[in-house]
C-alpha cells in the first residue's frame, strides 16, 4: 500500500459530480435541525456550505468534525474518505470495500439511517487508516533507502 498525493490534488472542484455533491450535501446537512454546535452552549450550529469547505481543505488548524451531530459528522468525513481514496494505492478488494462504506449516497436497501452511518462510519475510518499506513510505508521506504545510500 502507497500514497499518491498528486491524485489527492482536486481542489478546484468544479467539475459536475462536484456540484451535486454539494447540492446533495445541502439537502442532506443538519436534518435534526440542531441549532447549536454538539458540545458548545452558545455556538451556532455550523452551515452547510462551512462544512462542505472544511471537508475539502487540508488544514492542521481544522479540528474534525466533533461540532456536528452524527449524521452530519459521518456525512463530513466520508466526504473527506472519497477525497482522499483515489490517493491510496492498494488492492482492487480494498478500494471496493472502502468505496463501498463512503459512496455518496447508499443504496435503496441501505436507506435505513443507522446503516447508513455504520457504513459510512467504518468505510471512513478505513480509508483514514489506510491513508496512514501507506504514508507510515512510503516514509519508512524513503528512510531505508536513505539509509542503505549512505552505508
Amino acid at each position: 500500500m502507497t500514497w499518491r498525493p498528486a491524485r489527492l490534488d482536486r481542489l478546484d472542484g468544479h467539475d459536475a459530480r462536484e456540484t451535486r455533491e454539494q447540492l446533495v450535501f445541502r439537502r442532506d446537512f443538519n436534518r435534526r435541525g440542531s441549532v447549536l454546535a454538539r458540545g458548545a452552549r452558545m455556538v451556532p450550529y455550523p452551515r452547510a456550505e462551512d462544512v462542505f469547505i472544511r471537508t475539502t481543505v487540508d488544514d492542521d488548524r481544522h479540528h474534525g468534525f466533533g461540532d456536528l451531530n452524527l449524521q452530519d459528522c459521518v456525512m463530513a468525513h466520508k466526504r473527506v474518505a472519497r477525497r482522499i481514496l483515489p490517493g491510496i494505492v492498494c488492492g482492487k478488494y480494498m478500494t471496493t470495500l472502502l468505496e463501498r462504506g463512503i459512496q455518496h449516497e447508499m443504496d435503496v436497501e441501505e436507506s435505513d439511517t443507522r446503516v447508513n452511518a455504520c457504513l459510512g462510519y467504518a468505510g471512513a475510518i478505513g480509508v483514514e487508516l489506510s491513508y496512514h499506513i501507506a504514508r507510515l510505508s512510503d516514509e519508512v521506504s524513503s528512510l531505508l533507502g536513505f539509509l542503505s545510500s549512505s552505508i
